[in-house]
Formats: C-alpha cells, sequence, structure tokens
C-alpha cells in the first residue's frame, strides 16, 4: 500500500515540469498564432489604406448612428459615404462626404459636404478608435438664437418644435473665491472658465488635439430681434494642449461691417493651478454683437471696436483681476435719420476691475467725436448690499471740449461734466442723480429715471439751464434729442441768449421706439426764454436780429412766439417785426414742418427789398426796383417750411403767403404800362396766386382796384386772373389816360374793369349817365342825366383784341356787336347787329377797315335819318379825313316833316374827307328819289330827280312846298372850279307862306288871291355852287297868279341867305309886256318880267331871315324899275 503510494508521487513529482514545458509552448503557439493573425490584420488593413481611399460601409453607419444618437429623433442625419485613407498632415483619416442634418420640418439645417476625422492609428491595436481632431470643409449651419436657452440647429419655421437643448442658468454660477461685487460679472466668467476647463478634461480624456471650420457659412435666427444674421467664409480653428491644459481658439468672418477676427487663449500654471484667460478681436461691431443695430434699424452703428480683455484666475478658480481695454475707430452712431447721427473719430475705454475693494475704476478713458474731445474717468460700484443688482456710478470729464460738428458756432469748454447715479439691473432702471454740464457762459442740470422696459424705454426726467448764449445751448444739445428741429436751430440760430430754460420729460415706455413716436402731450415740457436772438431765414430773405419771446415745447408741438424782431436789410433800411410766432407740430415726425407767422412794419422800400429776394421775386419779375417804391407798409408773412429738405429744396416744396397793407404807396417805374400812386391797397402772394384790393391813383387817375392773378413757375402770370378796377373819369382824368374823346363824350363817366372769367381779357362797364354822348356824323346826343351803359369784353387775340358782347343801352336807343382792332389800338373790323339811336330804328351794319379807311355796310329795317340830316348841313371841305365806303339798304327811312323814304338804297364814297361819289333811290312821297353824284380828277356832275315837296320837307329844306317835281343838273369842270348847273322844280304849291302874304299885299295891284295855297307852273333857277356858298345867277318862279325873278347867294358854312328880286303879280298877263320885243324891255323889264312888279330882298340867317320891299318900284315899269332894285 505504501509502496504504492510512495510510487505514485514519484511519478507525479517527474510529471509536473513537462506538464509545464507544454502548457508554455501551447501558449506561446497561441500567442504567435492570434500575434500573426493581428499582424495579418494590420498589414492587411495597412495595405488596403496604402493603395487608396478605402470605401466602409460599417464606418460610415456608425458615423451616422453616433451623430444621430447625439442630435436626437428631431433630427434626421444622413451620411452619403465614409472612407478610410492617409493624410500627409492628419496621418490616417476617415473622410466622411455629405453629411445632411434634416429638421422635423423637413428643412435642412447642416449640410458639411467634406469633414475628416483624424485616427490614433495605434488606438486601433486596442480595437478602440481615438479620435485626435475634425476638420469641416464648407459647411453650412442654420442656428435659432431663442429668447431663453443654448443656441441649436433650426430655421424660423422650426421655432414651434425644436426643443432647445439645455436652458442657461438664470442665477449666477456658484464659485470659489469673492465675486469683486458684480456677482452677475462673476457669474459669467465662471460659466466661460467652467466651458472651457470641460473641453480641456475632454481633450486629455480623449487625446483630441484639433478642431477645425475652413470657409463655412453660420446663419443665426435671432429670436430677441427676428432678424436673419449671415456669417460667411468663416474660419474656426481651436487648438487643445492637453499636458500643458491650455488652450488657443481664433475665428475669422464676415461682420456687419466687414470681416472681423478674434481670439482666445487660456494658459495655466501647471505648479499653482492659477491661469489666465485672455482675448482680443478686431473690427467688430455693436450690430455683430446687438443686431438690433444693424440692417434697416433705425437705431445703426458701424463703429468697429477693438478690444483686449485679460481675467487673472487663483489656483482654485477665484477670479483675482479683470482688466478690459476697448478702442472704438471712427464710425457713426446714428438714431434715425442724419441729422441724429454722431460721428465718432476715436474712443479708448479702459475698464479696472479691484475684485478686492468691489470697484469696477474707469481709468481715464479719452473719446473724440469730430472737434468734441474730452477724458472720462470714475467708477462703478455695488449700492447697498451685494446681489441686489443694485450700482452707483460716477463720470467726470474736466475740461472737454463741446463742438458739434453741424453747429456753426465756437467750441465750448466745459469745465466739468459729471453723471452719477444708480442702475438698477433687476428693475432695469437708470437712476440719474446728477448730470451736470457747467461752462464759464451757462450751466446745464438733469436728474430722473431712464427705465429699460419690454416694451422700450421710458423717460422721467427734469432739466433747468442757466442763463447762456444760444451758441452754447446748440453745443449742448445732443443730435438724437428732436433731430429735426435740433437741425434747423443749428443751421439758422446765429446768436442771442437764453435768459431761463426749464425741461421735464414723462415719457411712457414703448413711444420712443417708433420712428415717428406718439408723444403724449405731456410727454415732453420745454420752456426757453430768447432775448436779442437772430436766426437767418431762407433763400435770399433777411436775416432776424434783435428776437425776444419764448420758446415752448408741448409734448409733440414747439412753438416760438416772438415779441419784437427787426430785419436788417442790404440797403441798410429796417423793417420791424411787431410780432411773430415759429410753430411745429409734431417735432418727432421724420419730416417735420415748421409754420412762421410775422408781422412786419416799414418803409414800403424796405418791405419790397423782401417781397424781390429770392425765392419771391414779386417786383423783378414786373420790372420794378425796391428803389422805385415810397410810402409805409405792414405786413404779414406766413410760411410753411419743411425742415427735413436742404435750404435749395425749401423754396421748391415750402408753402408761403405775404399779405401787405400799404398807405400812400406809389411807384417811381410804370407798372404793367401804368404809373401808381397814393394807393392804399392790400396785397396778396402766395405761391400760385396775386392778389390786390384797394384804392389807387393809376396814371392820375383816382381808382378802386381789385386784381387776383394766377402764378405759374417763378411766379410769371399763369392763365386767367380776375381784375376789377373802378375809376370816375371826368374829362381830366381821360385826358391823363391818353383817351382823347371829346367830341364823342362830355362829362364824367364811371367806368368798372374786371377780368373775364372763362377766358383771358377784360370786361368794360361804362355809366353814361352823367355824361352828354354825341355820335360825329349821325346828328345824336344823348343829355346829361339821361341814364345810359355801355359794356364790352377785350380779349387779347393774335395780332391784336377782339371786343366782343358790345352793349349800349339806353332809353331807346342802344347797340350790340362785336369789333376787332390791332395792336396799334386802330379798328379793323366791326359788326353791329342792332343799331338803334330812336325807339323805331332798327338797322344792323358791318365795318371792315381798308388801306386807308373803312367799309361801311348797312341793312336794317328802319332808320330814323333826321341826325345825319342836320349833321349834313354842317359838312364842310374835306379835311384829309380817313376814305369811307358806305353801302346802304333800308327798308324805312325817316326824315323831317314826318316824311320817310322807302326801299332806300345808297352809297357814299370819300377819299382823304371828300366825297366822291354819292347814290341814293327810294320812294319819298310815291315819287322816285334818284340822286347821283360823281366826283374825279376832271371834273364833278350831280344828278337829282324827286318829289320836291316831300324832298324839301324830308330834308327840312322848306315845308311849306306841296307837290312838284324837283330836278337838278350841274357839273364842274376841273378839280377846282365851281359846281354850275340848273334846278327846276315844276307843278307845285307853296302853302301859307308868311313872306307871299306880304308880298301879296305890298302889290300895286289889288287881286284875289288865295295865300294859303299858291300854285307855280316852274321854278327855274341857274346857280354855281363854290365851297360852301351857293350863288343863284337867275332865277323865276312862274305862275298863273303870281310870279317872280331873283338872284342871290346862300352861305351853308356861315349859315346865312340873301336874295333879290322882283314880285310880279297877275304873272300870266303882266308877263305879256315883257315879250312884246323892244317894247317889252322898256315896259316889262325883260321876257320873264312884267309890266308891274315889286322889288325885294330876302336876307338873314337860314333859319329865319327877313323880307324887305321897295314900294316905288310898283311905280316904275319895265327897265326903270331896276333903278329901284336892292343892291
Amino acid at each position: 500500500m505504501r509502496r504504492y503510494s510512495d510510487g505514485t508521487a514519484e511519478l507525479d513529482a517527474d510529471e509536473e515540469p513537462r506538464r509545464r514545458s507544454r502548457g508554455m509552448r501551447l501558449g506561446l503557439l497561441v500567442a504567435a498564432v492570434v500575434g500573426g493573425l493581428l499582424l495579418f490584420v494590420v498589414v492587411a488593413i495597412m495595405a488596403v489604406v496604402l493603395s487608396g481611399p478605402t470605401e466602409l460601409g460599417f464606418v460610415r453607419e456608425g458615423y451616422r448612428e453616433a451623430l444621430q444618437a447625439r442630435l436626437g429623433s428631431d433630427y434626421l442625419v444622413t451620411v452619403d459615404k465614409a472612407a478610410i485613407d492617409v493624410d500627409p498632415v492628419l496621418g490616417l483619416v476617415a473622410d466622411i462626404g455629405d453629411t445632411e442634418v434634416v429638421d422635423s420640418g423637413g428643412a435642412v439645417v447642416a449640410r458639411i459636404p467634406g469633414t475628416r476625422l483624424a485616427i490614433d492609428p495605434l488606438s486601433l491595436i486596442g480595437f478602440r478608435v481615438t479620435i485626435t481632431a475634425v476638420e469641416l470643409r464648407s459647411a453650412e449651419f442654420s442656428l435659432v438664437r431663442p429668447e431663453r436657452g443654448t443656441v441649436y440647429l433650426g430655421t424660423r419655421s422650426t421655432l414651434s418644435s425644436a426643443t432647445a437643448s439645455g436652458e442657461a442658468p438664470d442665477g449666477p454660477i456658484p464659485g470659489a473665491g469673492p465675486d469683486g461685487g458684480f456677482p452677475e460679472i462673476a457669474s459669467l466668467i465662471r460659466l466661460v472658465d467652467r466651458g472651457l476647463e470641460a473641453q480641456l478634461d475632454f481633450s486629455v480624456a480623449s487625446h483630441f488635439r484639433t478642431l477645425s471650420l475652413i470657409g463655412g457659412t453660420i446663419n443665426v435666427w435671432d429670436v430677441p430681434s427676428q432678424r436673419q444674421r449671415h456669417f460667411g467664409e468663416t474660419d474656426f480653428d481651436a487648438t487643445f494642449d492637453p499636458e500643458k491644459r491650455g488652450l488657443a481658439v481664433s475665428i475669422a468672418t464676415s461682420g456687419y461691417a466687414g470681416r472681423w477676427s478674434g481670439t482666445l487663449e487660456r494658459t495655466e500654471d501647471p505648479e499653482t493651478g492659477a491661469h489666465q484667460i485672455s482675448g482680443v478681436f478686431s473690427q467688430l461691431t455693436l450690430a455683430d454683437l446687438f443686431p438690433q443695430f444693424g440692417g434697416d434699424s433705425a437705431t445703426s452703428a458701424d463703429i468697429p471696436l477693438y478690444g483686449r480683455a485679460n481675467i487673472d484666475f487663483a489656483g482654485d478658480g477665484a477670479i483675482e483681476a479683470a482688466m478690459l481695454r476697448l478702442d472704438v475707430g471712427a464710425g457713426v452712431f446714428t438714431t434715425g435719420s442724419e441729422d441724429a447721427s454722431v460721428l465718432l473719430d476715436e474712443a479708448t475705454i479702459k475698464l479696472d476691475w479691484d475684485v478686492a475693494n468691489q470697484t469696477i475704476n474707469v481709468e481715464p478713458s479719452p473719446l473724440y467725436f469730430g472737434k468734441t474731445r474730452g477724458v472720462v474717468t470714475g467708477w462703478i460700484r455695488p449700492s447697498g448690499p451685494v446681489g441686489h443688482g443694485r450700482y452707483a456710478f460716477n463720470l467726470e470729464s474736466s475740461g472737454a471740449v463741446l463742438a458739434a460738428r453741424d453747429a456753426e458756432a465756437p467750441p465750448v469748454i466745459a469745465d466739468q461734466i459729471a453723471l452719477s447715479g444708480i442702475y438698477d439691473l433687476p428693475g432695469r432702471l437708470l437712476d440719474i442723480e446728477d448730470l451736470s454740464i457747467q461752462t464759464q457762459s451757462g450751466s446745464l442740470a438733469l436728474a430722473g429715471t431712464v427705465g429699460f422696459e419690454d416694451a422700450g424705454p421710458s423717460l422721467a426726467l427734469a432739466a433747468s439751464l442757466s442763463p447762456m448764449p444760444v451758441a452754447t445751448f446748440q453745443q449742448m444739445w445732443v443730435p438724437f434729442l428732436a433731430p429735426g428741429v435740433r437741425h434747423w436751430v443749428l443751421a439758422n440760430m446765429t446768436g442771442g441768449t437764453i435768459e431761463s430754460g426749464q425741461f421735464e420729460a414723462t415719457i411712457p415706455a414703448g413711444v420712443l421706439e417708433s420712428e415717428h413716436p406718439r408723444m403724449p402731450d405731456d410727454g415732453l415740457s420745454l420752456n426757453l426764454r430768447l432775448k436779442d436772438a437772430a436766426f437767418r431765414t431762407f433763400g435770399d430773405l433777411p436775416p432776424v436780429s434783435g428776437a425776444s419771446g419764448n420758446a415752448v415745447l408741448s409734448g409733440k408741438t414747439l412753438g416760438v412766439d416772438l415779441d419784437a424782431a427787426r430785419l436788417e436789410l442790404a440797403s441798410g433800411r429796417t423793417v420791424s417785426i411787431d410780432a411773430g410766432a415759429f410753430a411745429i407740430d409734431d417735432v418727432f415726425d421724420p419730416a417735420p414742418v415748421a409754420v412762421v407767422e410775422l408781422e412786419l412794419a416799414g418803409p414800403a422800400a424796405g418791405l419790397g427789398e423782401i417781397a424781390d429776394a429770392a425765392p419771391l421775386n414779386v417786383l423783378a419779375k414786373r420790372n420794378v426796383s425796391p428803389d422805385d417804391l415810397s410810402g409805409t407798409a405792414a405786413a404779414t408773412i406766413s410760411l410753411r417750411l419743411p425742415l427735413d429738405k436742404e435750404e435749395d429744396e425749401i423754396a421748391e416744396e415750402m408753402g408761403w403767403k405775404v399779405t401787405v397793407v400799404g398807405k400812400g404807396l406809389a411807384s417811381a417805374r410804370p407798372i404793367e404800362g401804368r404809373t401808381f400812386s397814393d394807393a392804399d391797397v392790400t396785397i396778396s402772394v402766395v405761391p400760385d396766386n396775386f392778389a390786390v384790393s384797394g384804392t389807387a391813383t393809376i396814371d392820375g387817375v383816382r381808382a378802386d382796384v381789385s386784381i387776383s392773378q394766377p402764378l405759374g413757375h417763378e411766379g410769371a402770370a399763369s392763365g386767367r386772373g380776375q381784375q376789377l378796377a373802378r375809376l370816375s373819369l371826368d374829362k381830366a382824368a381821360r385826358d391823363r389816360l391818353g383817351l382823347s374823346l371829346d367830341d364823342i363824350v362830355d362829362g364824367t363817366v364811371g367806368t368798372q374793369i374786371s377780368s373775364l372769367a372763362d377766358s383771358d381779357g377784360q370786361h368794360y362797364d361804362l355809366d353814361l349817365g352823367p355824361a352828354r354822348l354825341t355820335l360825329p356824323g349821325l346828328g345824336w346826343t344823348k343829355g346829361i342825366g339821361v341814364p345810359a351803359t355801355l359794356s364790352f369784353d377785350l380779349i387779347p387775340v393774335e395780332g391784336g383784341q377782339s371786343v366782343e358782347n358790345i352793349v349800349l343801352e339806353g332809353d331807346g336807343f342802344g347797340l350790340e356787336g362785336s369789333a376787332f382792332i390791332d395792336a396799334t389800338a386802330g379798328l379793323v373790323s366791326a359788326e353791329i347787329r342792332r343799331f338803334a339811336l330812336r325807339p323805331e330804328d332798327s338797322m344792323a351794319f358791318t365795318l371792315a377797315a381798308t388801306e386807308k379807311g373803312y367799309a361801311i355796310k348797312a341793312r336794317g329795317d328802319a332808320f330814323d335819318m333826321r341826325g345825319v340830316i342836320t349833321e349834313a348841313t354842317k359838312t364842310g371841305e374835306g379835311d384829309g379825313g380817313p376814305d369811307i365806303s358806305v353801302e346802304a339798304d333800308i327798308a324805312k327811312v325817316t326824315g323831317f316833316n314826318g316824311e320817310a323814304m322807302t326801299g332806300l338804297k345808297a352809297a357814299y364814297v370819300t377819299v382823304n374827307g371828300s366825297p366822291t361819289r354819292i347814290s341814293v333811290a327810294g320812294s319819298l312821297g310815291g315819287t322816285r328819289v334818284a340822286v347821283d353824284f360823281s366826283d374825279s380828277r376832271k371834273g364833278a356832275s350831280l344828278q337829282v330827280s324827286a318829289g320836291a315837296g316831300s324832298l324839301f320837307r324830308f330834308l327840312n329844306l322848306y315845308d311849306r312846298i306841296n307837290g312838284g317835281v324837283v330836278t337838278i343838273s350841274a357839273q364842274r369842270v376841273g378839280r377846282g372850279g365851281p359846281m354850275a348847273g340848273k334846278a327846276t322844280v315844276t307843278d307845285f304849291d307853296i302853302l301859307n307862306e308868311p313872306a307871299v302874304k306880304r308880298v301879296i299885299s305890298s302889290a300895286p295891284t289889288k287881286q284875289r288871291i288865295d295865300p294859303t295855297r299858291l300854285h307855280f307852273d316852274q321854278l327855274a333857277a341857274r346857280f354855281h355852287l363854290s365851297g360852301e356858298a351857293i350863288t343863284i345867277d337867275e332865277a323865276l318862279l312862274r305862275g298863273q297868279a303870281v310870279g317872280a325873278t331873283f338872284n342871290g347867294r346862300v352861305d351853308l358854312r356861315l349859315g346865312h341867305v340873301m336874295i333879290n328880286g322882283t314880285y310880279l303879280p297877275l304873272y300870266a298877263l303882266n308877263n305879256v309886256f315883257g315879250r312884246v320885243p323892244v317894247l317889252g324891255l322898256v315896259l316889262g323889264g325883260g321876257n320873264r318880267g312884267g309890266l308891274i312888279g315889286v322889288t325885294f330882298r330876302v336876307e338873314g340867317p337860314l333859319g329865319g331871315p327877313q323880307v324887305y320891299f321897295n314900294p316905288l318900284s310898283a311905280v316904275a315899269p319895265g327897265i326903270f324899275r331896276k333903278i329901284f332894285e336892292f343892291r
């Protein structure tokens, strides 16, 4: 038993080394097999990779699943392909192509054409993948910046469905060390520091070194500002140093004003753990940080920012110190229009955070705004317990220079500018305890609050001004407060003093956010007392000086009331401003409009100088200069000025009105061809109309005037105006006006001249009642006091003027028609449709000018010729008058003594005032009338045939002849000889002739003769006409009972008659003795005489001559009777 046991033990002792040797050989074999297999795999992979990019589906799918898991279910990730390759710089890489991320709404929120992942080859040996670098090429990302929370992938359309990937902490981030009195800033810095620590920890753990974005595009929808932001050509690079726990980040991208760049660096002391974060940026603008300052915003800034910041941390992470230096480049800060902009040349802001003393010190920081410059110092520290978010501040500047770039006033040196107050961060309220500006010439003090609410800022401010020059106030006026008004004040106010001023603002939140704030009435209040102010007007209008008054702003309305001022004219004249007002209805309107009202008084020449300045130019357009005017006047000027326009544009768009009340005005130079003096008128002028009313002496004649004339471009007359003038024209007035109408009008004529409503021209109304009206050649006169009016329209036409609607109206007389006169006031033509000098008249005529006179054609039913006949008996020899041609066709022509000629057809022609042809045809008293007179250079002839009694009565020559026929035949030889001929009247009666009764009663023989009707067989007379005298060479009047012979002379010019003759009773028997040869000469005195006869003489005026008889001649027969004839 023991032996067995011993033998076994011995055997086991020998087998143990052999078993270990076999196990080792097996392990080595297995290891060799595995190592060989692994080497084979690595060599195989390397062979595949070295042979070129190798696409591996499991790599692509693994990358997609990892990215999908990271983004979550709200997004869908697609990857086109993935390949393994070798990069000469990165080494082994996974090249991912065309990665695309789509949100839940189907919008592409990320597109990466190429992604490279650098892989540590050694990590593959451990069967793991270590990525050391990521490179994104030409990637485009769409991001959303929400109101709260972190930025996430998305577009505007995904706002309602996408979920933010985290929420930003609301309170301060806890951490080691003091917060320096500013927990909000400390919390933000700690957040950044911890974020960098986390990235470094990840880099150390994962051996990650580099993240790069090359040529990327980032689109950000900014929810708070509702703006789309675009950052193109973005390059980003982050490099981690795990060994030194260092970090360097750089970025460059396009921004609001161009390409900007920045760097961030973290360094750490490996022994103490203290570290520092520093950052540098350049060409950054406010709009890049705050989108509300960019794009088409009313408030914008293109000022480039250059900055450097350093933050020091202790080993335990406590903040020890911080510094910020901000260099601001040249640019413009605008709060609305160009007028509300501030031009910044450069500035440097230096802030040092003294953590131990809980104070941010503002180190001397120079600011340059054009010529305005200064250095600001001060501090910011907690107010009350730390952590309540209330911070006090105090900023000061000594010796600052105030010089607004758009002010023409000299710069002002501020002895001190101080701003102090408290900002309540949780309450978003700025409490300005004191804002003061102290200068040698005046001071400003302001206090109040500014609230920064969601709807916009609110204001509750009060300020006061000490007495100061206007120039100082202009330099203190900030550009973004009522910029339109400020622009006008700076551009136009040139002097004066502000005696006192108060300002209050109570503006609710949201009012100032609009481009056109709707300011409540109690929102703003400003009251300034002005003294000796001076300001420009516009155009060439004179400046205002010596102005005193009040300027008041109430809500949106600004008003300036002037107590007194004056206008200093270029000529040296002065015009006083008795009262004035300047008002802007809405100072916040981007296009504010000012209304100006001025009341002026002074000499007419001075006001004329104002009226003649551009843009009014009232006088120059009428060739009158201010020096031509005299008298005094008061004027009211109203202006409506668009303050958003440049000065050269204001004249085109402004509205204005000038009203002048003149006394004793006169012009030394004619206006519109007339002289004006002693004018008491009111003149009103607006851009499109000129109006005058009142009384004036025009060309020496007093007149009531009312004129309204539309105006066009540059004040020229445009269209039809309305003119009305009332004149009382006596003879002297007519002579002064050049209206020589003495032959027609005698007395005073009331005249009214007005413009036509529907055409160019004037309407004339003449009251002829107080005047005597005479129509030469027609023998017609209207007496003084007989009512009559004359009206007509005088219309300018091509070549002259048309006289239309001529109407003469009176009791029983009048005319209607039209005429045309040429440019020299010569009558060219006339058409009189109705012409009546007496109630029974009914006639019309036309007139046409000929080369030397006129051609007249008359037609009608009736015309009273008595005046024409009377006038014809007064006609003298030709006096060189115009050539006249008259043709008449009148149904009935009335003459004297109730006689009327019917069917009149007449022609009358004169040359140089002398008749050359007269032709009359008609019927008078049942007998045909024929008159034919012609005159030529060789001679003249006259032939007349008519009923004797009717003709003599018609012509009012002799009304006691009844019946008979008269014939006249006469000739003239040559141009200057007398007209000689014979007139015969046959078979007629003489009725009731007083002279015949006397002759019969004086006859030596008594015979029974009825003197009321004496019948004569014939009257024959030979005569000759020389000038206006008719000489009767011999005449015989023969009848059965009575006869006579006579001769003599009738002087028509003098109206005198002298006829000598012999009356022969019982002529038929008595003439027998005269017919006996030889004995008849002795006993009868010739064959026309008789045995018994009485000599007589008719002498005196034509209207009533005397008859003389010689009784001795009755007893002297025949030839002896010649002894007793009158001589």
